[in-house]
């Protein structure tokens, strides 16, 4: 009898739950790190999304803008036209419009300015604020060749 007390071959529950506290906990924090990083992904892909965007419209805009004539470039009520296209920003639902068709959503400001001098056009978008630390932002200065007066 003696014998069989001194068995120590198998596991005691006292073991066991120790175990499976353990890997419990690890499971715990690697699901924690992955819901993070999930969380991270989905943010940082909609931050890229909208800087993309962005630079779409002010890619669409300059490349119009390059292609006329000064004299084919007026400012209007927000925004500005360009050769017969009215790019104007629609303070109602937050988007950028291209004759009417949106272009960009998810817009705070959109200004077109011309500078003193009469070739330079400058041109500002930013996003709207959703509570991130950074928001997108991007302007672009614009100079019309002299020959295009």
């Amino acid at each position: 009898m003696y014998k069989i007390l001194k068995n120590q071959r198998g596991m005691t529950l006292v073991e066991i739950l120790a175990a499976v506290l353990l890997m419990g906990l690890v499971s715990v924090l690697i699901l924690n790190v992955l819901v993070e990083s999930t969380n991270q992904y989905k943010e940082q892909l909609s931050k890229d999304k909208q800087l993309n965007d962005v630079s779409y419209v002010l890619k669409v805009i300059t490349k119009d803008m390059r292609k006329s004539t000064a004299s084919q470039i007026n400012p209007i009520a927000n925004g500005i036209e360009v050769n017969g296209n009215k790019y104007q920003f629609d303070k109602s639902d937050y988007t950028i419009k291209k004759n009417n068709e949106t272009l960009i959503n998810n817009i705070d400001t959109f200004t077109v300015t011309k500078s003193l001098n009469d070739n330079e056009w400058n041109i500002y978008i930013k996003e709207k604020s959703d509570n991130r630390s950074k928001l997108t932002e991007a302007k672009t200065t614009i100079v019309l060749r002299s020959g295009d007066k």
